[in-house]
Formats: C-alpha cells, structure tokens, sequence
C-alpha cells in the first residue's frame, strides 16, 4: 500500500523529537538499507527477491544447480566465479530490477531533505538512485568511490555498496562485501563513535559494518544507536534475529518496530517543531487579535495541515541563493519573510494553497491573490531579486500554473537596497488589502507589458513576467 503521510501537526513522538535534536546539532547519521526501497510505489527486489529474479533471466545461460536461489551472495560468488561472471551479473541485475527508473517513495523524500538540510549524514547500501531524485531540482554530492569521499564536496550520499549510476561500484560477492574500501568501513566506524546513528530498512548486516559497530561498542557501549524496522517487534520471539544476535542487549527503547516511511516521516516533522516554535514564539507577545498574531497562526495552521515533505520542499524552493547543506529552517530570511506574510494575512485573508516559490490566499469575499516568495539566503542586491523574481513569475505564466489574469504580488525578504521602480512603500503592520490597493495605483499610471492568452513555446511572444509588483518583507511586521 501506498503510504500515506501524517499532516505536520501531528505529535511525532519522544524518539523523534530526540533524533530531530540530534539533527540540530549535527550529530545524526541515518544508515539506510533495502527496507527503504521496496515500499511502494518504489518496489524494488529485496535481495532475496533480486536473487530469484537474477537466476531465472539467466537459467538458459548456466547452471544454477546446488545454489539457493534467493541468496543473492550464493547466487552472485557462483556468478562471478565464471569467465566474466562479474559483468554478467550486473548486467542482468540491472535488467531486471528498475534501480534507475523506479519512482521514489516517501522515505526517499524525507532522507533527500535532510540531506540537503545537512541534517543528516546518510550512508545507504542501495544500488538504486531514488534519493537521489527525491531531492528534486537540488543536486546533493554522491560518493560512491574512495576519490569521489576524499575529493568532493562535503555531507555527501555515501553508497556503501555502490550506486547503479557508476555499475563497475557495485557490490555484491562475498568477495567484494569481505573487500570493501577502506573508506567505507573507516567513515562508517567514524560516524558511529561521533553521531546517534540510526539504521532503518536493514533486515541484515554486511560483515565490514559487523566490525565497524563491534568497534565502537567496545569503546561507547550502544546508547547512539537505533534500530528501525517492522521486523523489530518480533525480537522476544526470534531468537535468529540477525540484529538480536548482533546486539542481545540493545535496550527496548533504543529497538523501533516501524517501517521506514512511518519512521521517517515522523523524524520530518519532530525536526520542524522547533522552526515553528520559534515562528510562534515571534508573535507570543502580541495580543490574541492582533493582525499578526492571527496571520501567524492561519499560516502555521495550513503548514500543519500539509505534510511535513511539501513544507520542507516549499520552504527550500521559496529560498534563493540556498546552498547544499544549509538549513532554509535557520535562514533569517525564511523567517522575515514568513513574519511579512502573517502581517499581510492578517484577520482577513486565508492561505487557499501552497505551491514552491508560491503562496496563494483567499479573502472572506472568496477572492484570490497569488504572491511570488522569494528568501535570499544571502545578502544579494535588491534589483537581482527583483529580477530572480521576474524571472519565477514568468516561468509560472508560460507553465500556466498562474493565469494571464490572475492577481500577483511578490514578497522578497534578506535582499539589500530598492527593489526598483515596481516596490510597494508599505509600513509596519500593513496589511495585503494596502498592498493590493497601492499597485492598482501604480498599474493604473504605468505600461504593463503583460501579454494574455498565447502559446507557452512561441519564442518571440511567448508570455512575459509582466508588471510584477513587490514587497519588502524587511518592511512589515512588529515582530520582524
């Protein structure tokens, strides 16, 4: 079944909120196994799964005699223990398992945002590349070899067992596994001894990481560890339990029997609570009717009413100039410009949708107004924004996600000097019916190159940004 994600505002729980503050701190590593992949709709082969797959598509080639076919290292070492055995067996792995192509699930989105939060460290032992894409137009850094960890760029996706992307990394006869690079097993013992390190979608456990973590207990003892996995609930009962025989005296507190989606969701939203307490704690001071103090609160109450994933993703592609690795969740901007949007809210208008880079609201009469967003995350020159803006309101038009004829204004926060000849001079607890009125002002005495109704791909006339009006989100606000 597909997993369906709980709405933000739903508790997530003391073990969450633990790792969250963990996250916060810069001290949690997720190790991410098979679990995470075959959850729908990803639904890749597990190793058992893959073995069988990988025997059938080549029973008219060889032999499969004697050898388990659902144990995928009996299945590989028989493999590749024949003339260019290696290469056949990843190539027929990748033909017979989707790793490129598979849709991502909710697990994946949530661990590609905290990476590229750099609120986690993520180590993975899939082949597949669903993390990768989950993070959507953010590109985070991948090791998949020794050069790629030592050379590139920090907080990358560390792929302990290689990544389908580069074949030749991939690993899968006991060979191989008994051989691993040294850079993984020393990264992997590294972490351990420094971050609270939870292992989620990992039903087994590769003999290099065996090591690493009996290592590290000798020196630590397991208080940083966590197990996730369904399977977990059954530890009193199954004595073969692989992680059971591994750590028989793991405490229950620290052995969380959910999947990984369910897990990771609520890591998600526990890792928000603080952005959003600290968004309360801005207008905490102000009367309980005050305008402010009651646009923040319809604007966290449709944050808690989303899914923690569109939050995060609509904060990340409401920034700009948002490096790998940093958190929009500490961003100054981010927050200016969410106090500016409360102000403008105010008693009277209501968030109608969020979409990135946009937000949507809706007066007591049903009328709509669409507002650009943009958080600079670093100093940049008010024109620049002006421009980036532009440009945003101009993909929206040839998309179509914006009408020719729709209401829009734009809120630029973190930006540095004018905004040019279109700002609204607005003041403190101006509210949008202000802003709305002063543009109708401005539109009445200025050309507007707006084009209406033409072809999205028509290159000479293909619709502009037109006359985009915007806002200084530094303006507004008694709580900014």
């Amino acid at each position: 079944m597909l997993y369906q994600p709980q709405a933000l505002g739903s508790p997530p729980g003391t073990v969450a909120a633990h790792l969250a503050a963990r996250a916060h701190d810069g001290r949690l590593t997720i190790y991410a196994g098979a679990g995470i992949s075959q959850a729908s709709p990803t639904d890749l082969p597990g190793a058992a799964a893959l073995a069988d797959l990988i025997v059938t598509r080549l029973s008219g080639v060889m032999s499969f005699e004697g050898v388990d076919r659902w144990d995928l290292l009996a299945v590989a070492d028989h493999i590749a223990a024949h003339e260019m055995g290696g290469a056949l067996l990843r190539e027929t792995a990748l033909s017979v398992a989707d790793f490129v192509g598979a849709p991502y699930n909710y697990a994946h989105e949530v661990l590609a945002v905290l990476l590229c939060e750099g609120a986690a460290t993520i180590f993975e032992t899939n082949y597949d590349d669903c993390i990768e894409r989950a993070s959507r137009h953010e590109h985070p850094p991948v090791a998949r070899t020794a050069s790629e960890l030592l050379n590139g760029p920090s907080g990358p996706l560390i792929k302990a067992h290689g990544c389908v992307t580069l074949p030749p990394t991939m690993l899968f006869t006991t060979e191989e596994l008994d051989n691993v690079d040294l850079w993984a097993s020393a990264s992997v013992a590294a972490k351990l001894a420094h971050d609270t390190v939870a292992f989620i979608g990992i039903g087994s456990v590769a003999d290099y990481v065996r090591t690493s973590i009996a290592t590290v207990l000798a020196a630590t003892g397991v208080e940083h560890l966590l197990l996730v996995g369904p399977g977990l609930g059954e530890w009193d009962d199954d004595p073969n339990l692989d992680w059971r025989q591994l750590l028989p005296d793991l405490p229950l507190g620290q052995r969380v029997a959910l999947s990984a989606e369910e897990f990771c969701d609520a890591l998600l939203r526990a890792y928000l609570v603080r952005f959003r307490s600290e968004l309360q704690d801005l207008v905490a001071d102000l009367a309980p009717m005050h305008g402010q103090r009651v646009g923040m609160d319809k604007l966290l109450a449709a944050f808690d009413s989303k899914p923690a994933v569109p939050v995060m993703l609509w904060l990340r592609h409401s920034s700009w100039r948002l490096r790998f690795g940093q958190s929009v969740a500490s961003t100054p901007s981010a927050t200016t410009g969410l106090v500016a949007l409360s102000s403008l809210l105010g008693a009277d208008w209501s968030v109608h949708c969020l979409r990135p880079c946009w937000i949507t609201v809706e007066s007591q009469a049903g009328d709509l107004v669409h507002i650009a967003v943009l958080f600079a995350a670093e100093p940049k020159a008010g024109a620049r924004a002006a421009r980036e803006i532009e440009r945003r309101v101009q993909i929206a038009r040839t998309e179509g996600t914006i009408g020719a004829d729709a209401r829009i204004l734009a809120l630029s926060a973190g930006h540095v000097g004018g905004l040019g000849a279109h700002e609204l001079i607005l003041s403190r607890e101006s509210r949008l019916a202000e802003a709305l009125e002063q543009a109708e002002q401005l539109a009445s005495g200025l050309p507007s190159d707006v084009i209406g109704d033409v072809e999205k791909d028509h290159i000479i006339d293909g619709t502009s940004a037109g006359a985009v009006y915007l806002i200084n989100a530094a303006s507004l606000g008694v709580a900014s």
